[in-house]
């Protein structure tokens, strides 16, 4: 009798231990996909390198290069648990791609992104270090990198522009490099959206009329047409709090 009654006990707990193991199981989330598509934009049109736009103060602009450097990627949970999804990414806008990252399914509510290179991988590094396919590389930081030593750059954007009249050639050079570390900057976007089986999808756009006003500054770049930062810090300055402000998440 005692040992019948002894079965049934350890058979119980068996089932018990089985029923929680399996539902432990269930509630781990599966794992989803998350798209994050950079768009560059010029008065809600998209942006096309090699194009002519109008400024703000009427000037013709052509955009020969735009790349950037976005880094720390997280996307945040309901719950708080933040999410890094890579530490640095290129973006070139003449061949820009969508950046796919896998992250447990779920509901989030926030994401953040930065601008430029980490510090601690900023100066005083190799490329040489990576491989070739890395953002950080010799193949895939060239012309982001000032071999000189000040490290990486976050920000170029540059081509050439007319100032005298509408059909007057497009000749006269613009470019802001902008890098160093006290440039480096932390965007916070409140945005809910669902992981789950279908890829979500973000759009990260960058509304290029506005790297050159705001409320309180507007470049003119028939003055001001040259940074790379080290000897005009302080156009490197206006232009990145331009740029950084003109970054919407959508």
């Amino acid at each position: 009798m005692n040992t019948f009654r002894f079965s049934l006990l350890f058979g119980a707990l068996i089932f018990v231990l089985g029923s929680l193991s399996s539902c432990k199981e269930e509630t781990t989330p599966a794992p989803g996909e998350l798209t994050l598509t950079p768009k560059a934009y010029f008065n809600n049109e998209p942006l096309v390198i090699g194009d002519l736009y109008t400024d703000i103060l009427g000037h013709t602009v052509r955009v020969e290069n735009f790349k950037c450097y976005i880094a720390e990627i997280t996307a945040i949970e309901d719950s708080g648990v933040e999410h890094e999804l890579a530490v640095v990414d290129l973006v070139d806008f003449e061949n820009p791609i969508a950046l796919t990252y896998t992250l447990p399914s779920g509901n989030y509510t926030g994401f953040r992104v930065s601008i430029g290179v980490p510090p601690e991988l900023n100066k005083d590094q190799d490329p040489a270090q990576y491989e070739s396919d890395h953002p950080l590389s010799l193949y895939g930081a060239e012309g982001m990198f000032w071999s000189w030593g000040t490290g990486y750059i976050f920000t170029k954007f540059d081509g050439k522009a007319n100032f005298a009249g509408e059909n007057d050639p497009i000749l006269e050079p613009y470019a802001f490099h902008c890098g160093e570390d006290f440039l480096y900057t932390t965007l916070n976007f409140g945005r809910n959206f669902c992981v789950g089986e279908e890829t979500a999808s973000l759009e990260l756009r960058f509304n290029v009329e506005k790297f050159f006003y705001n409320a309180n500054d507007t470049i003119d770049i028939q003055v001001d047409n040259f940074t790379h930062t080290n000897g005009n810090v302080p156009l490197a300055e206006r232009f990145s709090a331009l740029f950084n402000e003109a970054i919407e998440l959508h």
